[in-house]
């Protein structure tokens, strides 16, 4: 069932709450103490705060109860309406506490889920440059790391608070029973805060330090899977590779071990205070007040009670130095989003009728590189007109331009300079979706997906005849819910490519060495019969090609060469 506005607004702010603090370098205690300032000025989430209040009235209730009844046998009494009173607390304080964690909890996690919603929504939208730009393991990261640290905090988190709440009634019983027990245990804690505070800094380098070693590491966990094969044909480079990982991974248990450490004293440190609050209570309160001794076992009894709420809150400050390093990840990442450039939006039926062509005139782009890092590769003043239904070639050696040629042609890379038109209309420099609908290819860094996203039943029937044409119909159980590429062969995946890539129904499909990894047969059949069919259904092709047997498929044919382009007439 979908959340009121109120209920997400709660679970946004209490996430909020931990971003504002890590920017503004505020300590938990004190950002536990805004949370609850908070809770009193907003009526969608005063109720988190009254479940707070009556968990520790009750728990509070439950040492009033107890003290005063330990009183009473002391004089040889009984009351049975105190035992009664004590359970309905009890039953109170279960109740009261477990809906606390319950709701805070949902509604963290409906707020981390929208919160995810929309950063995956604007990381969809950016271009392609942006997207390589901010790195394949950033992007990934960006979008599913972080969250799960972030959750499992969540309710280590919602007990501290309630610990804290409990902390202040507590201590409010404790000054009634003993102002000089009060005094001395607000020194006892005073001192215990700073050091807690000089702690937290240590942990918040030590955490960043951590990251960074553990980002290093998944780098060279990623490099392991994508260069396996020439990790195996080269085994030095497979011992350089192996010696970084080792290095990375002795670094990476090393900030690891110092940020347990960090936790360890943050924890121990919050589950002694509570004893050194009764040994000072035992030892130090006889020689500062005139206390008798009954009255010091009730008070020695609260302070006790005082171990529960402090070691909850010690546990909840731990969780959240690490929820507050995950926010500010995840901040992090949706600001660096922000500060691209999305993807254009327009509407999307201003390309829709009969694809009439399209032209480029002058084109350039550069890829960016590091800043200090010199220029990147350019292609320039790239001229092209594409009519319908015509077969074009594009050819080149490694590394001329042509497949950053066909990224702007389509639309992912926004142009520098020079002007592109299609149905009638002038191509801004960052391309509309109704444009790059125009297209449906495989590229040379194609991926199949598990599922024919985006096919209705017209494009999945479309989809069937081609798998038998490619003869892979085979290979793909229909229908086709659960496709596993990696069962297939590089030309099978291919041919699943662009089988899925025709289903499509888009009236240009561009390839990007399609056929180098076909069979001859395959390759025969490619060229000389499903062109040729392609181009009479009224599609038009663009294919980058090496397979100078079969130039004489294409219509024209253009050539790329240190980033220019120019026509070769065709044979």
């Amino acid at each position: 069932m979908a959340k009121s506005p109120d209920t997400q607004s709660t679970g946004e702010f209490l996430l909020g709450l931990l971003g504002r603090s890590k920017q503004r370098g505020s300590q938990a205690p004190f950002s536990l103490l805004s949370f609850i300032k908070a809770g009193t000025q907003n009526g969608a989430r005063g109720f988190l705060l009254a479940y707070a209040i009556l968990s520790a009235a009750a728990g509070t209730g439950i040492l009033v109860l107890l003290n005063t009844e330990s009183q009473l046998l002391e004089q040889q009494g009984y009351s049975t309406l105190l035992a009664v009173f004590f359970i309905v607390l009890l039953l109170v304080y279960r109740f009261s506490q477990r809906l606390l964690v319950a709701k805070t909890a949902a509604q963290i996690e409906q707020a981390l889920h929208a919160k995810r919603q929309r950063i995956l929504g604007k990381t969809l939208n950016l271009s392609l440059r942006d997207l390589e730009n901010l790195g394949g393991n950033r992007v990934i990261n960006g979008i599913s790391a972080s969250y799960e640290s972030l959750s499992q905090a969540v309710v280590p988190l919602v007990a501290g608070v309630e610990g804290l709440v409990m902390l202040v009634f507590m201590y409010a019983y404790l000054l009634v029973l003993s102002p000089a027990a009060g005094l001395l245990t607000a020194v006892v804690a005073g001192l215990s805060v700073l050091g807690y505070l000089a702690l937290n800094k240590h942990l918040d380098s030590t955490l960043k330090e951590t990251e960074e070693d553990s980002q290093r590491f998944r780098d060279y966990a990623n490099a392991v899977v994508q260069g396996s094969k020439e990790l195996r044909l080269n085994p030095t480079r497979r011992a350089g590779l192996e010696q970084d990982m080792v290095d990375t991974s002795a670094a990476l248990a090393s900030s690891r071990s110092t940020s347990a450490h960090i936790l360890a004293q943050i924890l121990t440190t919050g589950t002694s205070v509570s004893y050194l609050l009764a040994g000072s209570v035992v030892f130090l309160l006889p020689l500062l007040a005139d206390i008798p001794g009954e009255d010091i076992s009730r008070i020695v009894m609260a302070v006790l009670f005082l171990i529960g709420p402090v070691g909850s809150l010690a546990n909840s400050i731990q969780h959240y130095a690490i929820a507050r390093f995950a926010m500010g990840n995840i901040n992090r990442f949706e600001s660096q989003i922000d500060s691209c450039h999305p993807a254009a939006t327009a509407d999307h039926d201003a390309g829709a009728g009969e694809f009439t062509g399209l032209s480029l005139k002058k084109v350039s782009y550069e890829h960016r590189v590091p800043e200090g890092a010199g220029s990147g590769f350019r292609v320039t003043n790239i001229s092209l007109d594409v009519k319908p239904g015509e077969i074009l070639f594009i050819t080149g050696g490694n590394g001329s331009g042509k497949t950053t040629v066909l990224r702007v042609l389509t639309g992912l890379y926004p142009r520098d300079t020079g002007t592109m038109a299609s149905q009638g209309t002038d191509i801004p420099l960052n391309p509309p979706q109704w444009y790059r609908n125009l297209f449906a290819g495989v590229f040379a860094d194609y991926h199949v997906f598990t599922r024919p996203y985006g096919l209705d039943d017209t494009g999945r029937s479309i989809l069937a005849q081609w798998l038998e044409r490619l003869a892979i119909n085979d290979k793909v159980p229909w229908p086709a819910d659960q496709i596993d590429a990696d069962a297939l062969s590089t030309g099978q995946r291919k041919r699943l490519a662009l089988a899925l890539a025709l289903a499509e129904q888009r009236p240009v499909l561009v390839l990007d060495e399609w056929a180098a990894d076909q069979d001859p047969a395959t390759r025969k059949l490619f060229y000389t019969k499903i062109l040729p069919e392609l181009k009479a259904q009224g599609k038009t092709i663009i294919c980058i090609t090496h397979d100078d047997n079969y130039f004489n498929c294409a219509d024209r044919r253009f050539h790329m060469s240190e980033g220019k382009m120019t026509q070769v007439d065709a044979p």
